[in-house]
């Protein structure tokens, strides 16, 4: 008997005929229990949504909720999701806060499924798991090909397809404001693509600064967050002044409201000339950050070929432009987190904890360079789900470069 607490235990049987000939079947699931006089109960959970019989368009939003409890203590959730009636499932979620009680799931667009299932798992502080929702059965129809909006000058957000957009916001329009952010396209002054992408704040329609906040408010008209809007508000950017009024704001404002102190910084490293060094990008974050934005300046007669990283704070989307030497511009989010006090479920967040990677940039260091060289940070923003922009603080570092005969003398 497997050493586990769990009431979606199953057994699996493996049918072979020959190497391609492969069938597996599965039993109903049962329930692995401690012995009733074990003095911790298990966790009890209930789905109160979706509902059986309901139906979502796919590429749609399905709200998934639930209540919980334990006798000591929930660790965490887990939701699964099923789309053959229960036979397989796959991992929608892990390690949701113990406080959590909804989450929504954006399910892929296509042609829908019949019979789609969600599995809500809570975890006590021992370990023992209890789920439900597994035999409420709903659907997801096919979804409905986006037909373009007749709205004059176009709606908040839509820079896909390139210059006009198409009337809906949609994963191109997410990929579409990251390539303008960090650079590796302009908005076309022929139109106004500058004003659709400047979205935040979303009562203004835009405050003539392309930054991370708007990411995360175009991600709120895709998610259904936002109610979708003409666009507004100034077709250019406005001016240098707003960059620098921006960027140049006090330490206090750079603070969450508990007073934790926000910020980016580059970790200095020492490496020999002519091998390639790795390059920390860290963060102090505050916990409900969403997003965040930056360029690094580097000497390009000593540094080159940089090459994107991923860290350990969860970043699951790097959009960096290198295509200028000596700079790399980015727009850093997907976090598979989120904060039980955050504004928007569907939009994750980066955990409240000092000294994490959010990136990495490896260079390679050229043969004939010895000395410091500095890594600069400019044009440093962050934003919450609201969204919200926040200006952490921007320490900047260097990388010493020893030649091959100072390195030796070290040893």
């Amino acid at each position: 008997m497997p050493y586990i607490s769990t009431d979606s235990a199953r057994l699996a049987v493996k049918s072979q005929g020959s190497i391609n000939n492969v069938k597996w079947f599965y039993s109903q699931p049962f329930a692995i229990r401690p012995d009733p006089r074990y003095p911790d109960a298990p966790p009890t959970v209930s789905v109160t949504a979706p509902q059986a019989g309901q139906s979502f368009p796919a590429g749609g939003i399905v709200p998934i909720s639930w209540t919980a409890s334990d006798d000591e203590a929930l660790r965490s959730f887990s939701i699964l999701y099923s789309t053959d009636g229960g036979r397989t499932w796959l991992t929608l979620v892990e390690n949701l806060l113990p406080t959590a009680t909804d989450y929504n799931w954006i399910t892929p667009p296509g042609t829908g499924f019949n019979d789609v299932r969600v599995r809500v798992v809570a975890i006590d502080r021992r370990f023992q798991n209890s789920s439900d929702g597994h035999t409420r059965s709903f659907r997801t129809d096919q979804s409905p090909t986006p037909t373009p909006t007749p709205m004059p000058g176009g709606i908040e957000a839509d820079v896909a397809v390139r210059p006009n957009g198409d009337g809906a916001i949609q994963s191109d329009d997410v990929v579409q404001i990251r390539r303008f952010l960090n650079g590796t396209n302009t908005p076309d002054p022929a139109t106004n693509e500058f004003q659709r992408a400047d979205s935040f704040p979303f009562a203004e329609k835009g405050d003539g600064v392309l930054n991370s906040a708007d990411v995360v408010q175009l991600r709120r008209y895709q998610n259904g967050t936002s109610p979708l809007q003409t666009a507004g508000g100034l077709t250019l950017p406005n001016g240098a002044q707003a960059l620098t009024d921006e960027f140049n704001k006090t330490e206090a404002q750079s603070k969450s409201p508990k007073g934790n102190l926000r910020g980016v910084r580059v970790e200095s490293i020492s490496t020999s000339a002519g091998q390639m060094v790795t390059v920390n990008i860290l963060v102090d974050a505050a916990g409900d950050e969403s997003e965040y934005g930056f360029i690094l300046d580097y000497d390009s007669g000593i540094l080159s070929n940089p090459v994107i990283g991923a860290g350990n704070a969860g970043a699951s989307i790097r959009s960096c432009n290198k295509a200028v030497a000596g700079q790399v511009t980015c727009s850093v989010g997907g976090f598979a987190g989120n904060n039980p006090n955050s504004a928007d479920s569907g939009i994750g967040e980066i955990g409240a904890k000092t000294n994490q990677v959010l990136m990495t940039v490896t260079f390679t260091v050229a043969a004939n360079a010895a000395g410091d060289t500095p890594l600069t940070l400019s044009n440093v923003n962050a934003s919450s789900d609201a969204p919200q922009l926040f200006t952490p603080t921007a320490v900047n570092g260097t990388v010493t470069r020893f030649s091959v005969r100072q390195r030796n003398r070290m040893r």
